[in-house]
């Protein structure tokens, strides 16, 4: 049985093939009996493929009884399918264990000092949220089943499954900010479709885990993606709305290329853009394929991609000032209002690779009857394409860089030096990393 199927699920049923996972849905561990799930109730005999009855329907699956099984099936080798009743009490427990782990989560991310203002506002109806969506029964059953492949898993993937409850609650808190007050507010259906799509957004790559984690670090980002992908196949078993499968779809596309719904509006649109940002946050400050970055420079990089249009700019702001990064955000608004003030649409903050970094505004088309371009001052020479800017030279604007430098002298004096100071010694002739020449 192929990992995704766990088990598989019917009006009445839950069939699992194999003792092995029997013992994963039901959380067997040999050394503890009281954390088991259950009630474990056959729907049909238990039986071997010659036909001998091992327990009859109804009984129920103890602790002792998956240990003496386990035994069996080792001693003679026997493949057993299992059909477990979709009892009320059995579905009550899965809620239960789903909704603890994510309140615990909360609570955890809660006394991170710099989450708790962000995670404040959801903190009070999280938990009515869950709840009206464990409702239904299926919904439960696949969370349940992508959570459980990741704790039987044999590689350590917690943190993945840590991932996806965090993108849920992050995206959720993006959603009830101030920025979204006209299109998402109070309404809560609204609400419940991002906890949805963010919920099921990993359920591909989760249910799949061991599959991913076997393959090396430096293709797991890809191969993770492309299992998220695959994923959204079998969602449509789970009827979700439309509405939330397209916007799992539009972030998992993102990974593919697909960027045209960055800076549209459309609901699904909106919903996968939210989801987008708090899903890249966190892959950084948790490291969740690399490194871990601190939060302050994980959340500048979104405010660079926003800028270059790589990312929407509305929850990148949410989320910005819900972390208390109003420097970043007032930085990044200082950058767009000066370019706003060229009348060609031709200035470009140079070098953007960063917080508080560019040190000079560009003219990237050299409209030569401008009065403020300094032909005469070839301020940027690169030799491969950096960010939007293709190779080639680059002049000064003289109007918007002084700005830039009152805006440093204002308001981040030593910062500023530090940034001129790193670009006067690699401006003197002296090609970076990337391959370029900054300004002398």
């Amino acid at each position: 049985m192929a990992q995704a199927d766990l088990f598989s699920i019917d009006k009445y049923t839950i069939a699992i093939d194999g003792i092995d996972n029997l013992m994963k849905f039901a959380r067997f561990n040999p050394k503890n009996s009281k954390i088991l799930l259950g009630p474990l109730e056959l729907a049909e005999d238990l039986q071997t493929k010659t036909g001998t009855i091992l327990f009859k329907k109804k009984s129920l699956i103890s602790h002792d009884r998956v240990a003496r099984l386990k035994n069996i099936c080792e001693l003679h080798e026997l493949e057993l399918s299992f059909k477990i009743k979709r009892s009320s009490q059995l579905i009550k427990e899965l809620r239960k264990i789903i909704a603890d782990r994510m309140a615990k989560l909360l609570k955890k991310n809660q006394r991170t000092k710099v989450f708790r203002k962000i995670l404040s506002g959801i903190s009070d109806n999280f938990n009515t949220y869950m709840n009206e969506i464990l409702t239904d029964d299926n919904i439960t059953l696949a969370i349940y089943h992508m959570w459980s492949v990741c704790e039987s898993s044999k590689r350590s993937s917690l943190s993945f499954i840590n991932h996806s409850i965090n993108t849920v609650l992050f995206s959720l808190a993006i959603a009830l900010s101030k920025q979204y007050t006209n299109s998402v507010g109070m309404d809560r259906a609204k609400s419940l479709e991002i906890i949805k799509a963010s919920l099921f957004l990993n359920y591909g790559a989760l249910t799949h885990i061991d599959n991913i984690l076997e393959n090396p670090a430096d293709i797991r980002f890809k191969v993770f993606w492309n299992a998220n992908r695959k994923g959204c196949s079998y969602l449509g078993n789970l009827q979700l709305d439309f509405n939330i499968l397209d916007a799992i779809r539009l972030v998992c596309e993102y990974y593919h290329g697909r960027k045209d719904f960055i800076q549209k509006n459309e609901w699904p649109d909106t919903v996968a853009n939210i989801i987008l940002v708090a899903e890249a946050f966190l892959q950084k400050v948790n490291g969740l394929f690399g490194d871990l970055t601190p939060v302050k420079q994980t959340v500048d990089g979104l405010n660079v991609r926003a800028f270059e249009k790589d990312l929407n700019d509305k929850p990148v702001a949410a989320l910005t000032l819900a972390l208390n990064q109003q420097d970043i955000f007032d930085f990044y608004r200082e950058l767009d209002s000066l370019i706003k003030v060229c009348p060609y649409e031709s200035a470009y903050p140079y070098p953007l690779i960063g917080y508080r970094s560019p040190s000079i505004f560009i003219c990237i088309n050299t409209v030569l009857e401008c009065i403020e371009l300094e032909q005469n001052i070839k301020a940027v020479y690169l030799v491969r394409q950096f960010g939007e800017l293709q190779p080639g030279e680059y002049h000064r604007c003289s109007l918007l860089t002084p700005k830039l430098l009152a805006f440093y002298d204002e308001h981040y004096g030593e910062i500023k030096e530090a940034a001129i100071e790193q670009t006067d010694i690699q401006g003197k002739g002296q090609p970076s990393k990337n391959g370029e020449k900054l300004p002398s």
